[in-house]
């Protein structure tokens, strides 16, 4: 059994065999090192599919300012900006700097 944690939360949790929650930071290119992607909860893993969040260099959480702000369903996301990312402990596992500028590159502008 392995232990992971979700990129947002602090919360560790044990997940055995293929169930990790793995976001791919560049599925395009078929690049599937753990230093190519974070552990995201599904409505992460919709919002940083659809360009609307994004973990940068610095290791804080971005978030698209295209975004509204007056509309109440995207308070969540909003909440996010500046947030630390949760990295793994090894920095072995860490991501990779590369793979977090493209994402940021990336953000909707």
């Amino acid at each position: 059994m392995c232990r992971h944690s979700f990129a947002l939360y602090h919360a560790r949790l044990p997940l055995s065999g293929r169930s990790r929650p793995l976001n791919s930071f560049l599925s395009e290119s078929y690049d599937d090192r753990p230093t190519n992607g974070l552990a995201l909860t599904p409505n992460l893993h919709w919002a940083m599919d659809n360009r609307l969040i994004a973990p940068g260099p610095d290791h804080k959480w971005h978030v698209s300012p295209t975004l509204d702000d007056f509309m109440p369903d995207n308070a969540w996301l909003q909440q996010l900006h500046g947030q630390a990312v949760v990295l793994p402990r090894a920095k072995r596992w860490q991501p990779d700097q590369q793979a977090l500028a493209w994402r940021m590159d990336h953000l909707l502008r």
